[in-house]
């Protein structure tokens, strides 16, 4: 990540789905449509998304950007699981939309203790 070259774990990913570009291709909707707009549309779950602009360069996080966070991600589970059904069902199968990650730049998991979370000051 640019803005954040500390959080190194980028490097560990192989393939991943883009939710909201998935959703878009599936519901024919704008590819910019935000996640909570998805979340609400496809699960019918409204989520507050306060703390979406606050300082996320600022360390410690607050209690609420963690739990911001973490329901932002939690989200993505379902999310998929049902986009993932529709899609198929309208002919756009999730595999297809599955990108891959040039594996020239991966390197296997580090240990535990090796692993940089981006969480500590240098």
């Amino acid at each position: 990540m640019r803005g954040h070259p500390q959080l190194n774990f980028y490097r560990y990913i192989r393939r991943f789905i883009d939710a909201q570009n998935y959703y878009a291709r599936v519901w024919g909707a704008p590819v910019q449509t935000g996640l909570s707009k998805v979340a609400d549309k496809v699960l019918d779950i409204q989520m507050c998304k306060r703390e979406q602009i606050s300082n996320w360069d600022r360390r410690p996080l607050r209690q609420s950007q963690l739990h911001y966070a973490y329901l932002d991600a939690q989200i993505l589970v379902p999310l998929i699981k049902v986009l993932s059904e529709e899609g198929k069902e309208k002919g756009y199968p999730i595999e297809k939309s599955i990108s891959y990650i040039d594996k020239r730049g991966q390197k296997p998991p580090p240990e535990k203790e090796e692993f940089d979370y981006g969480d500590e000051e240098d």
